[in-house]
């Protein structure tokens, strides 16, 4: 700032004072108390004047200073601070810093706001180990930000991954004036699969991202008994990749654990993998509705004799007050209509965003006159239930629970993807009695709904399945290969779902939606065939086993209700298979 003459800022009533003649008011804020004299606090300046914003900022920040003090000293009592600049604190209010998660991989972007302190007050922030380690180089060093006219800011971070200090950190945040939070997190890693579900001794191929580079990682199955730990080593990137074999026989819990550690930075993470479900995504793709109506992913398992097990995902982990809503669809008498229904509703406890849990009275279960194939038509309910007719609860487990899952199926590959709050989706698993269901029930589609308490005969907000639609899946047996890429078109598809799909080695694709009409879905899938692989023998199922169908060349048609296996090889142990089913 320059000038000929300025005079220091000083305070006196707002009637009584102000700048003389040919002087410049630069800088003005005004405190009002009940029952009290206003004060004003005032820079007078004369001559040419040249202020930077970070100057601007400092004188303002000591008048509020100097201004707070001397009122805070002569009144008892808060204050609410008013200025001509337009920001406001409120009484008794204290600086907050928040993260957005709680856990972290190396290279992840970690959001900061911070509310609370002095307009544009200076505040330094600092990441450290809670220890109080601050590796050189590793992104310890502080760094400073402003906060705006309402005492916030924002500001970002991310971990290195070479960081070797331990997992558990602490953010602080210092401001000008003595201020001083903290907020605490981890450093995490993360665990993916090729499939959302798998039978028991099938093999899973496994992904694990957020450890060190180069180091070693034990990757670990549990189904209920120990078992060996597979030790494999990270890439350049904290990156790792592996084939596990799972257990033959089928996990005591439902489901099995997948965990993988770092013995030298305590670094882990885990996955749980609900055992033998047929899962598909939602056939319309990512982001089709909004918030709580978008569900992702349906699966059921029907290998127990006496119960059936589905779940289903919603794609939203922040309920902001509302609730998710959705419903288990079942038809009886095969004409695709709904005859009964199995629903719940979950949402945020004591509207914290990072948990979810069922609400009160969840689940509900509703007859249906068998008049809608997309919603319980005249719904008679809700009927009693014993907990041994319908569990519902965390997926796996069926305990009562957080019922977020890192599951979400749609990537920033898929049309409009990635799905909201990628990679979390709410997921809720829910056991029913085959006995307690109507005879010769089948799942016929999940469906979110406005409210199911009074039994979901509204319109549905989404549906994983186009009513009436079906599903495809293509499998390949490819021996021991585990590295040749087997690229296979399927058509027509719906919109906003892939139409080629790439299975590497023995695999298998997700559950591909289809829109089977009246007639049944008239299409075909088609493969390119890799050098040295040759088209042998095709054939087709239904879902009961019969054979059905026949190869026309390289291409086979499919219909409603097929079940539907291509064979081709070069040799005795190179084999791949197609499979489709309803």
């Amino acid at each position: 700032m320059y000038g000929r003459r300025s005079r220091p800022f000083f305070m006196c009533k707002d009637a009584q004072c102000g700048c003389i003649a040919g002087e410049q008011e630069a800088l003005i804020a005004i405190l009002e108390l009940p029952n009290s004299p206003r004060l004003a606090a005032r820079l007078c300046l004369s001559g040419r004047i040249m202020m930077s914003t970070r100057l601007f900022r400092t004188l303002l920040m000591g008048i509020v200073f100097v201004a707070s003090t001397v009122v805070l000293g002569m009144f008892a009592s808060s204050a609410t601070l008013q200025g001509r600049l337009g920001w406001s604190e409120r009484p008794g209010s204290g600086p907050v810093t928040r993260i957005d998660k709680q856990g972290y991989l190396a290279g992840e972007i970690i959001s900061i706001t911070g509310g609370g302190f002095l307009p544009f007050e200076s505040v330094m922030l600092r990441v450290s180990h809670t220890d109080g380690t601050l590796e050189a180089g590793m992104g310890h060093d502080p760094w400073f930000v402003s906060a705006d006219a309402s005492g916030s800011f924002k500001s970002s971070w991310s971990l290195n991954p070479n960081d070797t200090a331990g997992v558990d950190l602490v953010l602080e945040a210092l401001g000008s004036s003595g201020s001083n939070t903290r907020a605490s997190f981890v450093r995490r890693a993360a665990v993916t699969t090729d499939r959302f579900s798998y039978r028991p001794g099938e093999r899973a191929r496994i992904k694990a991202e957020g450890f060190r580079p180069n180091e070693l990682v034990n990757i670990e199955v549990n189904d209920g008994h120990s078992q060996a730990p597979l030790t494999v080593l990270t890439d350049k990137n904290g990156h790792v990749t592996a084939e596990l074999e799972l257990p033959a026989d089928n996990p005591a819990s439902g489901a099995f654990v997948i965990t993988a550690v770092s013995a030298d930075s305590q670094i882990a993470a885990s996955i749980t993998i609900p055992a033998n479900f047929f899962s598909v995504i939602d056939q319309q793709g990512a982001n089709d509705q909004p918030g709580q109506k978008d569900i992702t992913r349906m699966g059921r398992d029907d290998t127990d004799p006496n119960y059936y097990n589905l779940f289903w995902s919603w794609d939203d982990t922040g309920f902001a007050g509302q609730s998710g809503d959705a419903c288990a669809l079942f038809d009886n008498d095969n004409d695709g209509n709904v005859n009964f229904i199995v629903c719940a509703e979950v949402g945020n406890p004591s509207a914290n965003p990072t948990q979810v849990t069922q609400t009160a009275g969840s689940p509900y279960v509703f007859s249906c006159n068998n008049s809608k194939n997309d919603r319980c038509g005249s719904p008679v309910g809700p009927l009693s239930f014993t907990s041994s007719d319908v569990q519902a609860g965390v997926l796996g487990t069926l305990a009562a629970g957080d019922l977020i899952t890192n599951t979400d199926p749609f990537d920033a590959t898929w049309l409009l993807g990635p799905g909201a709050y990628y990679p979390n989706d709410s997921t809720i698993q829910i056991k029913i009695r085959k006995g307690f269901l109507p005879a010769n029930s089948v799942l016929a589609n999940v469906c979110s709904f406005p409210s199911v308490g009074s039994g979901a005969n509204n319109a549905p907000g989404d549906c994983v399945l186009t009513p009436g639609g079906g599903f495809l899946v293509i499998k390949k047996d490819a021996g021991a290969d585990t590295s040749t890429n087997f690229t296979f078109n399927v058509s027509p598809v719906l919109l906003g779902t892939p139409g080629s799909y790439t299975i590497t080695g023995t695999g298998q694709t997700t559950g591909i939606g289809l829109d089977l009409g009246q007639n049944g879905w008239n299409g075909s899938v088609s493969e390119t065939v890799p050098q040295g692989w040759s088209l042998s023998a095709a054939s087709c199922t239904v879902e009961s086993g019969a054979p059905t169908g026949t190869r026309s060349g390289s291409t086979i048609s499919i219909r409603q209700s097929h079940h539907l296996q291509l064979h081709q090889s070069r040799s005795p142990r190179e084999v791949d298979g197609h499979q489709g089913r309803r």
